[in-house]
């Protein structure tokens, strides 16, 4: 398994695998656009990869994330974005390698937080948030780094 930032080669291979989580994700009712995820891998290569970081497993895989200061602190969190490791991959070391490569380039940026997202339901506060019209999207998680 060989893990390592994407190049202008992997656009194809990004595009299925974003596309694949696209169509298991809460968002899988709007409309599916290559024209930004296009966006997004170039905006990716025109920058210096301390502002969105996609990593991809012998593309099996991949993790697109990106980082920003804090709208209420001087400190900077980098969000998971998508995270993707092929069905016959699940369960190895993949998804764990791809995550703390994620947060090794989050401590090189300065990021004092890293988030990670959930596809799923399940929070104290679902009964709630439904009651507001609310629907389950994602939950997220935070480490320091």
């Amino acid at each position: 398994m060989t893990l390592r930032l994407a190049n202008e080669n992997d656009f194809p291979e990004i595009l299925r695998m974003a596309r694949a989580f696209h169509e298991v994700s809460p968002y899988r009712d709007l409309e599916f656009s290559e024209d930004s995820c296009r966006s997004v891998f170039d905006l990716y290569l025109r920058g210096d990869k301390t502002d969105i970081v996609i990593i991809l497993s012998d593309n099996s895989g991949m993790l697109i994330a990106c980082a920003n200061q804090l709208p209420f602190s001087n400190d900077k969190i980098a969000m998971e974005l998508a995270w993707w490791v092929d069905e016959d991959k699940r369960g190895s070391k993949d998804s764990l390698l791809m995550k703390k490569a994620y947060e090794a380039w989050a401590r090189k940026i300065g990021a004092k937080l890293t988030q990670m997202a959930m596809l799923d339901e399940v929070t104290n506060l679902d009964k709630f948030y439904r009651k507001q019209g609310y629907v389950p999207a994602e939950r997220s998680y935070i480490k320091e780094t």
